[in-house]
């Protein structure tokens, strides 16, 4: 594609002739993108510290880190948009930062199927086997895509200051075309999943019996016993409220049993579909910019770049903060047959 973007008449140092991004990036949205990222950052880090679900939160943190560098980055390359090492450093950021996001929603479906109380959840899919290859597969993409992505920019800032460069673009960008491929592979293998947690769900719910102790919406004590598909029985001891309708149950007791971790909710599982699905446009507009090359209408317009790279992946990490997922999974072994929701339990949660 033919270069149409400003133009660098006198280059000082570390400068390039042309601007790698085919535009100047603008400021003000840059700020903005930077800010809003440090509020998602801050309640994260609060998730973090409250939950305690540090295999998931601390991914989160990590890719957030790297998306408030990157942004800021680009909201200073408005004043030296010919900056040859700021593209490179925010390039390489930028498409690096996702990929602990998908390793966090990995980890959150490791620790949502090992808390669900169902053993043929796990005919196809072991929790601990299925964490360990999915996130290898991640850990793959990482390096595909760190060194792709830094070899590329390099690459081209080497090209466009006509030098005898190492590195085709066309070699380098290969690398990071694979990346994101796989990185496809590893999210479709997630939906995937998903897609089988959800119709086992729909089919064979986690069950607990109704509350007969009792009339309705009174106050009882006693031993309650929560019995799952595959027979086992958790037994809860003390003060229990029974509704009618979507039969809601308020536990105010400690669960005892072998019941551990959470457990999958119909709330995780829409959730866990909608980001992964974001997720996946994202890296679907990333693996078209690189595929059609440089100056290409997608690596053109920042318009495009701020809905399926910002907006996008902003958005997974709000729904995120706004909903945890120590929220959005339930009590292991508390999931209600009738409307697939776990009940909340405040000594748990």
């Amino acid at each position: 594609m033919s270069y149409d973007g400003p133009v660098n008449a006198f280059p000082g140092d570390h400068e390039l002739p042309i601007s790698l991004y085919g535009y100047t990036p603008n400021r003000g949205f840059n700020i903005f993108a930077a800010v809003v990222w440090g509020l998602v950052l801050v309640a994260h880090v609060w998730w973090l510290v409250k939950k305690r679900t540090r295999g998931i939160q601390a991914m989160i943190v990590i890719g957030s880190i790297w998306e408030l560098i990157g942004y800021a980055i680009r909201a200073h390359t408005y004043l030296r948009p010919f900056r040859s090492d700021l593209f490179i450093a925010q390039y390489t950021i930028l498409h690096t930062a996702p990929i602990f996001f998908i390793m966090a929603l990995v980890n959150a479906i490791g620790w949502g199927m090992r808390g669900t109380d169902n053993s043929s959840v796990y005919k196809r899919f072991r929790p601990r086997t299925l964490t360990s290859v999915l996130q290898a597969l991640n850990a793959i993409v990482l390096i595909l895509v760190t060194i792709g992505s830094t070899m590329y920019a390099v690459a081209l800032a080497r090209l466009a200051n006509l030098e005898d460069v190492r590195f085709k673009g066309s070699a380098t960008r290969k690398v990071l075309i694979a990346g994101h491929a796989l990185k496809i592979v590893s999210l479709l293998a997630i939906l995937a999943i998903l897609t089988h947690l959800f119709l086992h769900f729909k089919r064979d719910p986690v069950r607990h019996t109704r509350h007969t102790d009792g009339p309705i919406g009174t106050t009882t004590t006693g031993t309650t016993g929560h019995t799952a598909v595959d027979g086992t029985t958790t037994t809860h001891t003390g003060p229990h409220t029974t509704t009618t309708g979507t039969h809601t149950t308020a536990i105010d007791q400690t669960a005892t049993g072998p019941h551990t971790g959470r457990a999958i909710t119909k709330l995780f599982l829409a959730i866990s579909f909608l980001t992964a699905g974001m997720l996946l446009t994202r890296t679907c507009y990333r693996l078209a910019e690189t595929v059609q090359d440089v100056y290409s209408r997608p690596w053109n317009s920042e318009a495009l770049f701020g809905v399926f790279e910002f907006a996008i992946t902003w958005s997974v990490v709000a729904i995120w903060a706004a909903r945890p997922f120590a929220t959005q999974l339930a009590p292991a072994g508390i999931v209600n047959a009738h409307d697939g929701v776990g009940h909340t339990n405040k000594a748990h949660v």
